[in-house]
């Protein structure tokens, strides 16, 4: 009799092995697919990422330029001499004629510095982001050697601009470019060399936040004017220092340079905006999916008015020159004192010479006399 196995054996092995190679076959296909799920999302976040520090450097940096503050000051100038009697306008513009005659001819040669404007702006184009530019002082960093490199000044202005994506123009594919240069006028801001920065973007979109410090309405609502007057007549007791309160205000587009109030006792919008939020959705390598970011950007910055800041450092100016007087004031005291002691020690030792001295001639005049 032949040995062998018989036909069931052979239909439970062929099952069983079927059963093995399906498992194996399904495991493989789903490790294969987390890892392509792994790999897009990690390559996702890095590039989020390296916009996201780039983002975070150069916004941190924002700031208003010493050129773009002369806007503000002329504009005090002009309120100034609008509250100015007319004797002392009369006065001024006697010694401002005076003054012009002697220097017209330099104001001729020399022409008056533009005040530099679009310290911070941006635009939005088919609802989305299209220009953000800015002035900062936390440029990219450049290495110079003997042999290759160039110094950059730290002040800049950086762009960012969103373009089509080339090859994907059938779908909503955008690319995010950077320019970096050393001229701050937005209008001389040409044939600066961009680079890519982020590409795959489906949409970006950003919201600015600003934020405004309330004002106090010295008369509440309902409570007449004439009480107010009776309160400022009677002495009160000095209040503590009341804690500031600010609202916000969020809008999709900035520029630096907003329309005057007609509402005088509105609070003043800051130039630069106080929080960024910028929202990104990224298309995948294939661009079949897309992952939507959210980054968001507080810039560390100083919202008070202007004459706010000059008025406490006045007041520092005046505590350095009272402690200066003071100390001047200890030392030349000191000065004094030093020169009285002086003086009363060099006449205590003339005094103690002189009676030295009638000691010797008193013996001398007694030995004398014995003699």
């Amino acid at each position: 009799m032949k040995s062998g196995f018989s036909l069931l054996e052979l239909i439970i092995a062929t099952l069983i092995a079927s059963l093995v190679s399906t498992l194996l076959m399904t495991s493989l296909y789903q490790s294969g697919k987390y890892q392509v799920i792994v790999d897009t999302i990690v390559d996702m976040s890095m590039r989020v990422n390296i916009v996201s520090v780039l983002l975070e450097k150069d916004l941190i940096g924002a700031f208003i330029p010493v050129q773009a503050k002369m806007r503000d000051q002329k504009k005090e100038e002009m309120q100034s001499a609008e509250k100015e009697p007319l004797v002392a306008k009369k006065s001024l513009k006697e010694s401002s004629q005076e003054s012009d005659e002697g220097g017209e001819i330099a104001k001729k040669n020399k022409p008056a510095p533009k005040p530099i404007e679009k310290i911070f702006y941006s635009t939005n184009k088919d609802k989305h982001l299209d220009v953000f530019t800015f002035i900062t002082n936390n440029p990219r960093a450049a290495y110079v050697s003997s042999d290759t490199g160039v110094v950059k000044p730290h002040v800049v202005r950086v762009q960012y601009a969103v373009k089509p994506e080339e090859g994907y123009e059938k779908k909503d594919s955008f690319t995010l470019f950077r320019q970096e240069g050393t001229e701050l006028d937005m209008g001389n801001f040409k044939n600066v060399r961009e680079y890519e920065v982020l590409s795959g973007i489906k949409d970006i979109t950003v919201m600015f936040t600003a934020r405004l410090e309330k004002k106090e309405n010295n008369t509440p609502a309902g409570e007449p004017s004439g009480k107010k007057e009776e309160e400022k007549k009677t002495p009160q007791k000095k209040q503590a220092p009341q804690k500031k309160e600010y609202e916000y205000k969020t809008m999709a587009e900035w520029v630096s340079e907003q329309k005057e109030q007609k509402d005088s006792k509105a609070a003043e919008f800051p130039r630069i905006p106080y929080f960024v939020e910028i929202k990104l959705s990224l298309w995948n390598k294939e661009h079949t999916q897309y992952q939507d970011f959210v980054l968001s950007y507080e810039i560390p910055t100083n919202t008070a008015p202007v004459k706010i800041v000059k008025e406490k450092k006045q007041k520092k100016a005046k505590a350095v020159k009272k402690q200066s007087d003071e100390k001047n004031q200890q030392g030349q005291q000191q000065e004094a004192n030093r020169q009285v002691a002086h003086v009363v020690v060099k006449e205590e030792r003339e005094q103690n010479l002189v009676d030295r001295l009638n000691g010797i001639l008193s013996t001398a005049a007694r030995a004398l006399n014995q003699g």
